[in-house]
């Protein structure tokens, strides 16, 4: 399995950590190369990621342009694991990390400082952070050219890099930030000061140019390379540095995860979305996380990672990470083999080509990757949280446990939006203008949009607008904000349908402020804004000493529908997408359900733990149809008896049904517009093929 596009055969995937130091003599001396290639056959993995160098800056050959490792004496193990990949007809692609603790060591003036002069070690860090700007660049593109000048291989793939929530403020920085603005780096975060944000937008300008650096230094060499930059700093809000340059510099994105079923969910549909081939890479340790190197996953944790990874039709990469002295358990590759003579049948009926299929848009950008709260802080004081990723994902885990199906749309992909019903803008701060007029297009064409509190607020410049940006398409105008951190939200006529369980005395409450609003004459006003007695922060004047109830009724509107041209908008004043309660999700999903213009894609009486996705095939004229079930204490519960039903329109006519991979025929029914079908006893995963002719 060679060639330029070799992953898209490959689905089966496996990385070893070796981040292994070389102060004793131990570290690395029983590594045997061919024991290790026989624990990926074992496991009967198709496509092998090799570590050439680790966070700890030690190469593992004889490297021309940095440190070896001393417990290798001299072997050249990159070159004997290339050899035996190739004998066993396995992809092999070369892994180097972007952190170097031995650069960190060796030169001093390549470190990443922060705004008070520390590095990263002083701050308390293993690992040595080196930034971009610094001459590390050079040091960086010179190994990736020894690499691919003196080896043979599918693909390269680069660890950690970007600023990973540290922002840099070494002289190299300063310089370069000052040549290029004629200003100083600026301290106080303020996402409505333009000096502030063009900081940001340089540091996304920064990692970009040092990807493509690499990226066209491999390239020069081996044309026909893959190059991949993992791409996990993307979702680690500003601070990562992340944008659309950057993900433009990999050939298909990758990226390592926990064993979140959400957001296993939501990570597969962002890369769907912003790869530029497919499929796309999913990654997870074998361990709980990295830091539990005896303690391994379930293997019915692991099974229902794979089959969520091929749900979203991506690849599956199980990370394991290797003992100091060089060995591997076993065990592990066993029970990794067992699950992929499982899966690998499935995986005649995943094709790169699938487009997915969904109701509701999720829309994301960098640019709104930020806490507005944190204006005015200094950058050594930034919320931790990444607020806006765990919005994303609570928006998400409404949507799959609702079984509304869902997607993700970005800026790069604007013509995607019409390829859903609603498009849900949680609290996207930063719109270009671009991205405005074509959410105002889409709508006009009859499509819905959902948008939350600061949604639209300013340009990807940092210019406040004074007003939302989409007020015309929200059909209100910002006025202020409370004060007050509880507030409430009480339902009017119109909007009684979405509240079942909230009334004007008993209002639906939100754990954070809201905007107060001026609305246009012709808005349908669907919730208002109702207050606590006093201000929930004087704790001398309250009316209930443990909670905040609600008792001040306003006229102000909190949740209105607009309807403007073909289509509608809606606009909430609360941020439905922070709740996690289970009463404030409902009604989140029904406000959804009532955008849609027509009937949903999928209902079932599925349980909340099964995701339910649907891929089109054109070229094989079937949509796949999966059905996850990934439950939080494994193992599962298997489940039975659901029925399920899917949309059907068109010229289309359905020809069967399969239950795969057997291909076992499987009896429907067609009714009210729906294909109509119950499903055998689901443990952890079903698929199905509903194949039509034109």
């Amino acid at each position: 399995m060679t060639g330029k596009r070799w992953y898209q055969q490959s689905y089966r995937r496996n990385l070893i950590d070796m981040h292994i130091a070389d102060w004793d003599d131990k570290f690395l001396s029983e590594f045997d190369p061919k024991t290790y290639v026989d624990m990926l056959e074992l496991s009967d993995v198709n496509t092998a990621i090799l570590y050439a160098g680790s966070c700890e800056g030690i190469c593992h050959w004889p490297t021309k342009a940095g440190h070896m490792h001393r417990g290798l004496k001299g072997r050249d193990i990159i070159g004997e694991l290339l050899e035996l990949c190739r004998e066993r007809n396995m992809n092999a692609v070369v892994y180097f990390n972007m952190y170097s603790r031995w650069a960190y060591d060796t030169y001093p003036d390549w470190r990443l400082h922060t705004v008070k002069g520390q590095t990263s070690v002083e701050r308390g860090s293993r690992y040595g952070l080196m930034c971009p700007n610094s001459s590390y660049d050079e040091y960086v593109v010179a190994q990736i050219e020894d690499l691919c000048t003196n080896y043979e291989f599918q693909g390269i793939w680069i660890d950690m890099i970007g600023w990973y929530n540290s922002v840099c403020y070494c002289r190299h920085c300063r310089d370069k930030f000052e040549q290029a603005t004629g200003k100083p780096l600026p301290e106080t975060i303020d996402w409505g000061n333009p000096d502030w944000v063009a900081f940001q937008r340089k540091r996304e300008e920064w990692v970009a140019e040092f990807a493509a650096k690499m990226t066209r230094a491999a390239k020069a060499i081996k044309p026909d390379v893959s190059f991949v930059h993992t791409c996990t700093t993307g979702l680690r809000g500003w601070g990562g540095g992340g944008s659309y340059a950057f993900y433009r510099e990999s050939e298909y994105l990758a990226g390592d995860f926990l064993d979140d079923p959400v957001k296993q969910s939501y990570v597969c549909k962002f890369l769907n979305a912003l790869s530029e081939n497919k499929p796309i890479e999913f990654m997870t340790p074998r361990c709980l996380n990295l830091r539990y190197h005896t303690t391994t996953k379930s293997r019915e944790t692991l099974e229902a990672q794979v089959f969520s990874a091929m749900a979203n039709q991506a690849s599956f990469l199980f990370i394991d990470a290797i003992d100091p002295v060089g060995t591997l358990n076993r065990d592990v590759y066993a029970m990794m083999g067992d699950i992929f003579q499982e899966t690998k049948p499935y995986e005649a009926y995943l094709d790169p080509n699938s487009k997915l299929c969904a109701d509701v848009g999720i829309y994301f950008n960098f640019e709104s990757m930020i806490e507005w709260e944190d204006n005015g802080k200094n950058v050594l004081n930034a919320t931790r949280e990444n607020v806006p990723v765990l919005r994303l994902m609570n928006v998400a885990k409404t949507l799959m446990t609702r079984h509304i199906p869902y997607g993700v749309v970005t800026g790069k992909n604007l013509a995607e939006l019409y390829d859903y019903q609603v498009i849900v803008l949680p609290e996207i701060v930063a719109l270009n203008e671009a991205e405005k007029e074509a959410l105002r297009q889409y709508v006009a064409s009859g499509g819905s949009v959902y948008a939350s509190r600061h949604t639209s607020w300013t340009t990807e410049k940092g210019e406040v607008c004074g007003d939302f940006g989409l007020a015309d398409l929200f059909g209100v105008s910002y006025t202020g904000e409370t004060v007050e951190k509880i507030t409430y939200m009480s339902p009017t006529a119109e909007g009684a349908a979405c509240f079942p369980d909230s009334t004007d005395y008993y209002p639906m409450l939100f754990s954070g402020p809201q905007v107060q609003l001026a609305a246009t004459a012709d808005v349908e006003v669907w919730a208002k804004l109702t207050l606590p007695f006093t201000v929930p922060t004087d704790n001398n004047r309250y009316a209930v000493g443990t909670s905040n109830p609600p008792g001040i009724h306003t006229d102000l509107p909190a949740l209105v529908l607009n309807r403007y041209e073909q289509g509608k908008a809606m606009y909430s004043a609360g941020d439905f997408e922070r709740m996690t309660e289970n009463q404030q999700r409902d009604v989140f999903a029904e406000l959804v359900r009532s955008l849609m213009s027509r009937p949903p894609l999928f209902a079932t009486n599925a349980p909340k733990p099964v995701e339910i996705t649907m891929f089109h095939q054109p070229g094989q004229k079937r949509y796949i149809v999966s059905l996850i079930n990934f439950q939080s204490d494994m193992p599962n519960i298997p489940i039975h008896d659901i029925e399920l039903e899917i949309r059907w329109s068109g010229d289309r006519k359905v020809d069967k049904l399969l239950l795969l991979p057997a291909e076992t025929e499987t009896a429907y029914t067609m009714r009210d517009g729906y294909v109509r079908f119950s499903a055998p006893r689901l443990d952890t995963f079903l698929m199905f093929a509903l194949c039509y002719s034109e």
